[in-house]
């Protein structure tokens, strides 16, 4: 790769490439909200229905949404240490065991 004369050239047209194809993307995005008369709206944020949490009043904006205690959220963080951690340490023993055996078995094999 390092000795290919061309490199720079074909780097140079991946960019531009890259580029040209985001733009006529674009285009083509705004195209379709125009034809679909969605052109300027906005998505309305929907307070999620399987999200759990507790509906309050924001005191950044003042419409209401979802809040999930910091204590319950590092609840989960914590148990899912815990589980990923013990997955962990049964594959390594699991690991260990195989290439105790591997071991074990090429030692005492008999050639034939």
């Amino acid at each position: 790769v390092d000795d290919y004369p061309y490199l720079c050239f074909h780097s140079l047209f991946v960019v531009l490439w890259a580029v040209t194809f985001l733009c006529s993307w674009d285009r083509e995005c705004a195209a379709k909200a125009w034809a679909w008369n969605v052109y300027g709206e906005q998505r309305k944020a929907e307070i999620r229905p399987e999200f759990e949490g507790e509906l309050r009043t924001s005191r950044v904006h003042g419409l209401k949404e979802r809040f999930y205690p910091h204590h319950k959220r590092h609840l989960g963080y914590a148990v899912s240490v815990v589980v990923t951690s013990v997955m962990l340490c049964v594959a390594f023993v699991a690991m260990t065991c195989s290439l105790n055996l591997e071991g074990y078995l090429e030692e005492h094999a008999t050639s034939f």
